[in-house]
């Protein structure tokens, strides 16, 4: 009865165009960076909310197949064009997950902040894993919880990697293993996504372990 009276309430917007059951598909996932929601199905209207890579959102219908009417997190509905959302969920492989990190290379550091423009070293490693369907706590000490420990030896890629950079010998900062000793992260001293190897004295004094989560 509820969606039935979302579709009722939202169809008002669409006097121009039907509305088309989404055939058959009632979840979709966010296929770009930002995907902005928007109070009528025209790229000129109000944006009303944001949408992030690998994010799941209820699809209400389709209008005319180019513009999906969905439900966000607090209720509220609104409009996305359809070529930015897919309903098949994302795929969760290593090789994915580190293109996926390397194509955010060189973007800030920024302490808080979970993408998609900057990142702190726990916003990213979620970014970049949300955008293939698994998520992740938000910070790296909640992170480090999660998955198969693994030791140094044992690291693959894809696997997390957690240190201890305050001197607290507590989890403080994580990245994403990507092979031959290399790991990628949003690195506070270089200021942005960096690649570095954990040969290097500075995170190799610092390495607590890995986990394993795909």
């Amino acid at each position: 009865m509820r969606k039935f009276l979302i579709i009722l309430a939202a169809t008002a917007a669409l006097l121009a165009a039907p509305a088309a059951l989404a055939a058959g598909y009632d979840t979709g996932y966010v296929t770009c960076d930002v995907l902005n929601v928007r109070s009528s199905p025209d790229t000129s209207s109000e944006i009303v909310g944001r949408l992030y890579r690998g994010q799941e959102v209820e699809l209400i219908y389709c209008n005319g197949y180019s513009w999906y009417c969905v439900e966000l997190e607090d209720g509220k509905t609104g409009f996305c064009h359809a070529d930015y959302i897919s309903t098949e969920k994302p795929t969760a492989d290593a090789d994915a997950i580190i293109a996926t990190a390397k194509s955010l290379l060189g973007r800030p550091y920024s302490y808080g902040a979970s993408g998609p423009n900057a990142f702190d070293c726990s916003g990213f490693t979620s970014y970049v894993f949300a955008a293939h369907g698994v998520s992740l706590p938000r910070s790296s000490a909640e992170q480090s919880r999660v998955g198969t420990t693994v030791t140094r030896g044992e690291l693959r890629p894809g696997d997390l990697v957690f240190f201890a950079t305050g001197g607290s010998g507590r989890v403080s900062h994580v990245g994403i293993y990507i092979g031959g000793g290399d790991i990628i992260h949003a690195a506070t001293g270089q200021g942005h996504i960096a690649i570095n190897n954990l040969s290097q004295s500075y995170y190799s004094s610092r390495f607590l372990w890995g986990k394993r989560v795909l």
